[in-house]
């Protein structure tokens, strides 16, 4: 799989540069594919790459349940998404949308379901049976397993979700803090042996990376912005 995944981000890439089309890559809260190519980029494999859970920050949003909802968007931009996927992402989503106003506005006895639902003890089979008496026969269309198995997560586990969303964000705006390539990181004061040895080495493009790379603190980036601020100004970093 780990093969596989770096095929097709390689083959996707491959045809976007002979349409003279802006190469694309998955951001580490988008995919595994988009945290294993950042790991192979930011560190040195001591073993044959695996592509573990526990290696993604954000896993709480990389969920199999949701994979079609994060992906189906970006396949369609790159051009890799038939018209038939395409038709059913937007049948899911229409579903999904519903199903969450059927949410906010109905009740589970005397209690909003909305508040009902974030109960660690709700499980689908219990939201399926209070739409359905919510709803009633003959009312709303039904809604598959698997959209009410999403809306579910999401809405359990929604405080989560936000927090991760917000460090997402954050990390987003570092990635797009890109680092000057005449920098010479041996030259900047104060930063520590092994963190220029690091970025010396794998020439992060971005603060995002940097920060990523084995062996740098979060002291050494500050070091680092410094650094650039002064090179964007047009002042020589100091002499370490």
């Amino acid at each position: 799989e780990e093969a596989a995944g770096q095929g097709l981000i390689a083959g996707v890439n491959a045809a976007r540069f002979a349409r003279n089309e802006a190469l694309v890559t998955l951001g580490r809260d988008q995919a595994y594919i988009g945290v294993m190519m950042d790991d192979l980029v930011t560190r040195t494999p001591r073993e044959p790459y695996r592509m573990f859970t526990s290696r993604a920050e954000h896993r709480l949003l990389l969920r199999s349940d949701n994979a079609a909802d994060r992906l189906t968007p970006v396949g369609r931009q790159w051009g890799t998404v038939c018209e038939d996927r395409w038709a059913r992402f937007e049948s899911r989503a229409a579903q999904i949308a519903g199903l969450n106003a059927v949410i906010d506005s109905s009740r589970v006895g005397s209690r909003p379901m909305r508040e009902w639902i974030k109960a660690p003890d709700v499980a689908a089979a219990d939201l399926k049976d209070a739409i359905a008496q919510s709803i009633g026969p003959g009312g709303a269309p039904a809604f598959s397993d698997g959209v009410i198995e999403t809306v579910l997560a999401e809405r359990q586990y929604e405080g989560y979700i936000r927090r991760h969303q917000a460090e997402a964000r954050r990390q987003a705006e570092m990635e797009r803090r890109r680092i000057p390539a005449a920098l010479d990181f041996a030259l900047i004061h104060g930063l520590r042996a092994e963190a220029r040895e690091a970025m010396s080495r794998f020439r992060p493009a971005t603060v995002g990376q940097a920060g990523r790379l084995e062996g740098v603190t979060p002291a050494d980036l500050t070091l680092v912005l410094v650094a650039m601020a002064r090179h964007r100004d047009g002042a020589a970093p100091s002499m370490a």
